[in-house]
């Protein structure tokens, strides 16, 4: 592997091959057993170096050749002057007399004579100066001879797991990647170590990986788009494979389809070899990485004639919408004509992966607007924000079937929540509503949307769910009732009962794009609101594929980030949305700019905040939940400052997002927002505050997840239960939620009218030192013993599960150490902190000689 300026870890943890190394030291020999790919190799060169420079080494990687008697030792150069056919114990006399200090690495020796391995074993054993290190092939049957007949002691390196691939990548790049990319990293390479080098050099070469703060994204392109590619190949022996040139060029192929394209019998033979799999009834590269590796390096002609081959071979439907987008982009690169057919899958794959720009150019190429492209169309026009790709499908909408009419409705909603009652959406969408007057089911979906977005309008739940239980209704009509009865249930701060009705109404039917989008905010959001931030981490990333586009996604990301305490992956989602930004949103611009402000504030940068906060007031929205979320996301920021809070301001935003809230009839936006507001009042008056926040906990609709945790909040607060005030905050902190474990612990600890005892009260502020932010400087006084003591092993290279270990701690709170150690010092990213910068800021550290 070549290098690319990415750190040269390797696969197996720096404490592990420490202690590989003294095991090696101590008994002489060692086999690194492992997959191809699974960084044996690196693991060997590891040792290698780590013995002192002076030493002698000889290496050789075994083949067709080291198959004869003492051919090795040999090769090796070893057996000069002495005799092939002396008896073992003369032969490694000998070259232990010549050799007496040398380190010997030999590779492949799966087809290392046996001779040889003998005279090695011996000669490890007999001369503490040598040093014998081979590797082989995990799943070869001489890896079980050379335990138990020469002796030699085995280490496996297994494929990497996610935890595994967190702390790969977080070596190679000097920052711990998010959850999502490592997930998506380690299910492209399989777990392999080659595999995942490739990838994330991959993303080096197109400038996606981004660090902030110890934290990083590891951004891959899509498919179609992976050029540049490293230099150097997976398996250069398979660049040119027929077979796999063909599945790299659409991802996957029908298995049908496999002996018209001629590869029926090279797929069978790539498939003992353990190359390719199936899944279902596809043929595809068992490493997905692979098809980025070959499809890149497919000359230009070859690629056109494959492509032909291909796109005249394969029927419609025998593809998936995401193999058809892949070969779709292939053949439009090449500038070759394709099928309607295949446009119109690529564009309802771009539409549901956010690649709405996209979607948009697909269809203008499409000759024909039907009912299955027509919603996508439509809801790639309103997210891209592009009028004169509306204005081109209103005339296909008078003529679209019951379920695409919903469809499109759904999206004109969402227009509408983007936009505003004035904007062209809200127009088009009564129009819509009086058009589908003599069709009662269709109109009924259509009046309960606009209703979810429109105030003074009440969704008619009866109504809707007596829809949900008609048999004789259309499938995804019932769905989309059902979706609207769970966000009615999600905005009233019901999110339990919300996630509920999302999972009934995707096991009916999953719809269009506009259906699957309303279906991931509401899993998303309700699985954070219930509270359970690793399950909201799952449904976020579900599915996600490299190219992926989504602003939804960004923008649940960053509020994840946030509850979770993550708040440079906030900060990152945060700047894909921003001007400059590949995921620009101009329409949800008040709210990530006060997202961003809230960020900045956290990590202890206040003109940041100031500056983000002074942008998001000019950003104004005509959009009445935007603007409500806006006011309620700037008093956050504003109380967040890290050296000037703005207490009274903070409250004046709260107090206006409640009240636009209640307008808009956002029962959950209410509740927080009161919330916020009790906490950060006077406590004269938060007594009648916390009061209003109370009622919301009962009638008929009660607060359920945290919202209602809020409201019980509120009543511990008012009876001032001590007991079940600590539960609560202990309760945040096990869900994950652990910025909301903070705000109220800091409040209880704070808290003049509470008599807390010292057990409790030191246990509550165990919670409340969470902190977000620390002044930047080098001082031997700014970090704790703790932290002194984290640095160190940082720059030992370990990650944070082997600091863990080592101090007794749990990953979790390292990964908090590190974060602190950072912010504090001012650098980005682990790499950053050299020694000389830790010496500094008081850290002692061991004298390399």
């Amino acid at each position: 592997m070549n290098g690319s300026g990415l750190s040269q870890a390797g696969p197996l943890p720096t404490e592990r091959v420490r202690k590989l190394a003294r095991s090696w030291a101590k008994q002489g020999a060692l086999v690194l057993a492992g997959a191809a790919g699974s960084g044996r190799r690196t693991t060997a060169d590891e040792l290698v170096a780590a013995r002192v420079p002076t030493v002698e080494t000889w290496h050789l990687e075994c083949g067709a050749e080291t198959k004869t008697p003492y051919a090795v030792v040999d090769l090796l150069g070893l057996l000069d002057d002495v005799a092939s056919d002396a008896p073992l114990d003369a032969v490694a006399e000998a070259i232990a007399s010549r050799h007496p200090s040398a380190t010997i690495l030999v590779e492949h020796a799966e087809h290392a004579d046996p001779s040889s391995l003998r005279t090695l074993s011996l000669l490890a054993r007999r001369t503490r100066g040598i040093r014998v290190l081979l590797t082989i092939d995990a799943e070869h049957v001489r890896l079980r001879s050379l335990r138990q007949v020469h002796g030699m002691p085995v280490e496996s390196i297994e494929p990497l797991d996610r935890e595994q691939t967190l702390d790969v990548v977080e070596r190679m790049v000097g920052a711990r990647p998010t959850y999502v990319d490592a997930h998506l990293l380690q299910e492209l390479s399989t777990g392999s170590f080659r595999g995942i080098r490739w990838l994330v050099e991959l993303a080096q070469l197109h400038h996606r990986i981004t660090l902030d703060h110890g934290r990083a994204r590891v951004l891959l392109p899509h498919l179609t788009e992976a050029e540049p590619v490293p230099e150097w190949s997976l398996r250069p022996d398979l660049i040119q494979d027929p077979a796999l040139q063909r599945i790299s060029l659409v991802s996957e192929l029908p298995v049908a389809h496999l002996d018209e394209l001629g590869i029926a019998d090279r797929c069978a033979e790539l498939e003992r070899e353990g190359l390719v799999r199936l899944s279902g009834s596809r043929v595809v590269c068992s490493m997905p990485a692979m098809a980025y590796d070959i499809s890149a390096r497919i000359g230009p002609l070859t690629r056109r004639s494959l492509l032909h081959e291909l796109l005249e071979v394969l029927p419609p439907h025998s593809l998936t919408d995401a193999a058809a987008t892949v070969l779709c982009r292939h053949a439009a690169a090449a500038g070759i004509e394709h099928a309607d057919w295949l446009m119109s899958r690529a564009l309802a794959d771009a539409s549901r992966r956010g690649l709405h720009d996209d979607a948009i150019v697909i269809g203008d190429k499409l000759t024909q607007i039907d009912d299955d492209v027509l919603p996508d169309l439509v809801f790639s026009s309103v997210i891209a924000d592009d009028a004169v790709a509306f204005e081109k499908r209103r005339p296909h909408i008078a003529a679209a079937s019951d379920t695409a009419t919903e469809a499109v409705g759904i999206a004109l909603a969402i227009g509408e929540l983007r936009r505003g009652p004035a904007s062209l959406h809200a127009q088009a969408l009564d129009d819509l509503v009086l058009a589908a007057s003599g069709r009662p089911a269709t109109a009924a979906v259509l009046t309960g949307y606009r209703a979810l977005v429109r105030p003074g309008i009440e969704l008619d739940e009866e109504e809707m769910t007596q829809l949900v239980g008609d048999d004789e209704v259309d499938l995804g009509t019932r769905a989309r009732a059902l979706r609207a009865l769970a966000m009615r249930a999600w905005m009233d701060g019901r999110p339990v009962a919300a996630r509920e009705m999302i999972d009934r109404a995707d096991a009916l039917d999953r719809g269009y794009a506009v259906d699957g989008a309303v279906s991931l905010f509401l899993r998303v959001a309700s699985e954070l609101l219930r509270p359970d931030a690793d399950a909201c981490a799952d449904e976020l990333f579900r599915d996600v594929a490299p190219g992926d586009a989504s602003r939804l996604r960004a923008l649940l990301g960053a509020a994840l980030g946030f509850y979770t305490a993550a708040v440079p992956v906030s900060r990152m989602h945060l700047r894909r949305l921003l001007p400059n930004g590949d995921l620009h949103d101009p329409a949800l611009e008040p709210l990530t700019l006060a997202m961003m402000a809230i960020a900045h504030s956290m990590l202890a940068d206040e003109p940041g905040a100031l500056a983000a906060l002074d942008a998001a007031a000019d950003a104004e929205s005509a959009s009445g939940f935007v603007s409500a979320g806006a006011h309620h996301l700037h008093g956050v920021a504003v109380t967040h400052l890290p050296t000037n809070p703005q207490r009274d301001e903070g409250l004046a935003c709260y107090a206006a997002a409640a009240e636009a809230a209640d307008e808009l009839d956002f029962r959950f936006l209410a509740a927080v927002a009161t919330y916020r507001r009790a906490l950060e009042s006077a406590e004269s008056r938060r007594a009648s505050i916390l009061k209003s926040l109370s009622k919301m906990r009962h009638g008929d609709r009660p607060l359920d997840g945290l919202p209602g945790l809020f409201a019980d909040m509120a009543d511990a607060l008012d009876s001032h239960d001590v007991r079940a005030l600590v539960g609560m905050a202990e309760r945040l902190r096990s869900a994950g939620l652990l910025h909301e474990a903070r705000v109220h612990a800091i409040h209880l600890a704070s808290s003049a009218v509470l008599d807390l005892p010292d057990r409790v009260r030191r246990g509550v502020s165990r919670i409340a030192r969470h902190r977000l932010h620390e002044p930047a400087a080098a001082d031997p006084s700014l970090l704790t013993p703790r932290e002194k003591d984290v640095a160190r092993l940082v720059l030992d290279e370990l990650t944070d599960r082997e600091i863990a270990d080592r101090l007794h701690l749990s990953p979790r709170t390292v990964n908090v150490h590190v974060g602190r150690i950072l912010r504090k010092l001012d650098i980005t990213g682990r790499r950053a902190l050299t020694p000389e910068l830790a010496r500094r800021s008081g850290v002692v550290i061991d004298d390399p000689s």
